[in-house]
This record gives C-alpha cells, sequence and structure tokens, in this order.
C-alpha cells in the first residue's frame, strides 16, 4: 500500500511539472502583474516552516526596529513534500499573501522554472561572495540565483564517542563498527528510511558516496544506471540485510532516528547538523559522549551532498522592497548566528565558520566547512518533486529486499528519462 500510494503520488507529479513548465513556457514573455510592487515598502508575510520557533524570533527581531514594515509568519508545514504541495497551490494561484518564501533549496529550481519567485539580480541583487559555495550553487537556476540560501546543511556521522576511538571513514570500516556495537548490545549505524523525502535524501548520499549521480552533469539527462550508483544502492541493501542498520529503521524519520540515538540505543547515526542541539541537551543519554564527523563512503569520507533552507521573493508578492531587505536582514551576522543559538542551524555565512567560540560549541562547523571541498548540491532540478519521489520508491524497494539494486537502478533511469529534466 506505502509503495503504491508513492507511486501514485509520482505520477501526479509528474505530470504536474509537465504541465506546470507547459504553463511557464506558454507565460515566461510577460511581465509579472506585480512590477509596481517591485520597489514599495510595507507590511509582508513570511511563509516557513518554522518547528524551533527560530524565525519567528527573527521576525519578532526585525519587527522591533522596522515601523511600516511588519513581517507575519504565516506557518507551513513540517513536511517537505506537504510543504511544497501548499506552496504550489498558493503560488500557482499567484496568491499575494506569500511575499517571502522560505523553504528547501530544492524547490528552486520548479519554482523558477515557473516564474513563480524573482531572479535575485538587478536592482533585488543579493551579496553571496561571503555565502557557502555549494549552498549558493542549491539557490541557482540556469546560472541565475533565485533563492538567498540562509543556511547550508549536509549529513554528518554522529557517532559515539565514548566507545568508538574514531569514526569509520568507510563503509567496510562501518560494517565492521558494528562489532563495537554488539559488544555493547547497541543497534549499529541508522539514518532516515521510512518511505518519504528522508529517504530520498540517504538515497541521494549513498549514490553521490559511492561516486555516482542522478543526472548528467547539465542536469538534463537522466544517468543514475551506472557502477557508482549502484553501489551507493547497494550499500543500503547490504547494511539492511547483515543488521548493519536494525530492521525497524525502517520506519525511522528524522525524530525517530534521533531518538534512537539520543537514547543510547545506536553507535552510529546520519542526521543533519539540527540534530546537534536535542543530542547535546541534559536529557538526552548521549550528551557528552558523541562527536560529529563526515559520513563514510566506499573508499573515503563521502563528498558532501549540500541542502539548506532558501530565501526566495514571490513574483506576485506585494511590497517587494521591503521583502528582498527582509532577505538581506536573513543574511546578516546576527541573524546567522540566531539560527545556530537557537535551533543548531549551520550558517551560510562562512565568516561565522572561522569563530573560534562557535567552532568550540559547535563542533559540526568544522566537519562542515571541510566537506566544502568536492561538495555538490543534493540536486538542482524543476522536475525535483518527482524525481525524489522515484528515488524513495526505488530505495524502498532495494532495502525492504524487493528489488536488487541493479535493477532498481536500471527502473530508476527509464523513469527519470521519462521526466522533463530542465
Amino acid at each position: 500500500m506505502i509503495r503504491s500510494t508513492l507511486a501514485n503520488r509520482t505520477a501526479v507529479a509528474w505530470i504536474a511539472v509537465v504541465t506546470l513548465l507547459a504553463a511557464a513556457g506558454c507565460t515566461s514573455s510577460k511581465k509579472p502583474s506585480t512590477d509596481s510592487a517591485t520597489a514599495t515598502t510595507g507590511a509582508i508575510t513570511l511563509a516557513a516552516a518554522d518547528p524551533t520557533g527560530v524565525l519567528k524570533a527573527l521576525v519578532t527581531t526585525w519587527n522591533g526596529s522596522h515601523a511600516g514594515q511588519a513581517v507575519t509568519l504565516r506557518p507551513l508545514p513540517a513536511d517537505p513534500a506537504g510543504r511544497r504541495d501548499v506552496l504550489v497551490e498558493n503560488l500557482q494561484k499567484h496568491n499575494p499573501g506569500f511575499d517571502v518564501i522560505a523553504t528547501d533549496l530544492s524547490s528552486t529550481a520548479e519554482f523558477a522554472a515557473n516564474s513563480w519567485i524573482r531572479p535575485l539580480t538587478g536592482a533585488r541583487t543579493i551579496a553571496v561572495s561571503g555565502l557557502a559555495a555549494p549552498a549558493v550553487s542549491a539557490g541557482n537556476y540556469h546560472g541565475i540565483l533565485y533563492s538567498e540560501p540562509i543556511t547550508a546543511d549536509a549529513g554528518l556521522l554522529f557517532y559515539r564517542s565514548d566507545l568508538l576511538k574514531a569514526p569509520p571513514t568507510t563503509w567496510s570500516k562501518l560494517a565492521a563498527d558494528c562489532q563495537v556495537a554488539q559488544t555493547a548490545s547497541l543497534a549499529c549505524f541508522s539514518g532516515q528510511y521510512a518511505q518519504g523525502e528522508d529517504l530520498t535524501v540517504n538515497a541521494i548520499e549513498a549514490i553521490y558516496a559511492g561516486g555516482g549521480h542522478l543526472l548528467s552533469a547539465d542536469g538534463k539527462t537522466a544517468d543514475v544506471d551506472t557502477v557508482g550508483a549502484r553501489k551507493g544502492l547497494q550499500f543500503l541493501a547490504d547494511s539492511y540485510a547483515k543488521k548493519v542498520i536494525p530492521a525497524s529503521a525502517i520506519t525511522y524519520r528524522t525524530e525517530q532516528s534521533v531518538r534512537a540515538f539520543g537514547s543510547g540505543a545506536l553507535l552510529m547515526l546520519r542526521a543533519d547538523a539540527e540534530a546537534y542541539a536535542a543530542l547535546s541537551a541534559t536529557s538526552s543519554a548521549v550528551a557528552g559522549k558523541f562527536k560529529v564527523a563526515a559520513l563514510p563512503g566506499s573508499l573515503g569520507p563521502a563528498a558532501a551532498a549540500f541542502r539548506g533552507l532558501g530565501v526566495s521573493i514571490n513574483a506576485s508578492g506585494q511590497n517587494q522592497q521591503t521583502a528582498l531587505e527582509f532577505a538581506r536582514f536573513l543574511q546578516s551576522p546576527p541573524a546567522q548566528r540566531t539560527l545556530l543559538s537557537k535551533a543548531s542551524l549551520p550558517p551560510a555565512l562562512t565568516s561565522l565558520y572561522g569563530d573560534a567560540g562557535l567552532r568550540s560549541k559547535y563542533p559540526f562547523l568544522a566537519t562542515l566547512q571541510q566537506s566544502w571541498q568536492g561538495a555538490q548540491p543534493m540536486l538542482v532540478s524543476p522536475a525535483y518533486q518527482a524525481i525524489s519521489d522515484a528515488v524513495a520508491d526505488s530505495a524502498y524497494a532495494v532495502v525492504t529486499g524487493t528489488k536488487k539494486p541493479a535493477q532498481a537502478s536500471k527502473d530508476l533511469q527509464a523513469t527519470l528519462s521519462g521526466l522533463p529534466l530542465s
């Protein structure tokens, strides 16, 4: 039933991408109806998921010093797929109530291709020279910035430093370290494998870590039926079959996986930097007993697949000068520090990574900074949602043993080849 539901969602997403891109092609030459609002100031809304309350805090800070330009936070669903659905519905209708959008950088290409968000060029230029390059790349579509990155995230390995002298740097070493887990009566390693966006992220990271990719370098053609991609899928299959990953992890989303590691049930965990705050809390059984490292790969530390939050300006929004100024405010050092201190969200602003005090308090900063070399965006394509659903479906089949990795990569190649990728 779950796989059938996802297959249906994939088909719907595919049809939506084709339809929306066609619509965008028909209307791209027209000026947005809100050109008159481009240079105006006044009240605006920020549409964003805010589970930690950090964006609410930043809105309060802004409102305290910007009379007549108040920002109202409009909450979006925490679930990535649900969040995208709400945004697409409103942007497609040219709803002016979403003036500024803060959402996953992976949505940038789709929103830009449909002319739902404005390019951050000309009078709307936002400086990016001080931002993490991989995150900036994720906010570009056809070489033009559409989403200003305000966080720069990638998967990290959290490991029990009281039990392991050093983190594993390869998949084979990770499997060997499971002996330590067995001796300590712990499960060995987990990521997030419940079907959905979390599984997509884990699968893409594994494919990249195996030396593979999903699309060609220009993003125009599918290129996933390769040795590297099959290595990544084989890692997931073998890890389940050999109980490197516990059977229960098939139900894990981020919250469940962090809870498992934080309760002391896991030796190692793949998670985002945001997990650091919860795992360091006094209520955590592993507080002071874990460290953070780069994810292992087939031959050594994996090249990071960067994601993050991006801020975009709705092409149909009002008071776009205020929207631009608020977006720039979210890029400022004080705002970036707030994202880090209140939610352990890794900043996009590179200067903060050199702050000795921050590096001491948030050790994952050093790991993320090192990973910028050779890093790439998670995925940049207007068909991201359809790709995500297809990847999750293939990965789920692999980890549950219903498809061999070679067949899964072949089928995924066929599915992606049928999508309008660019």
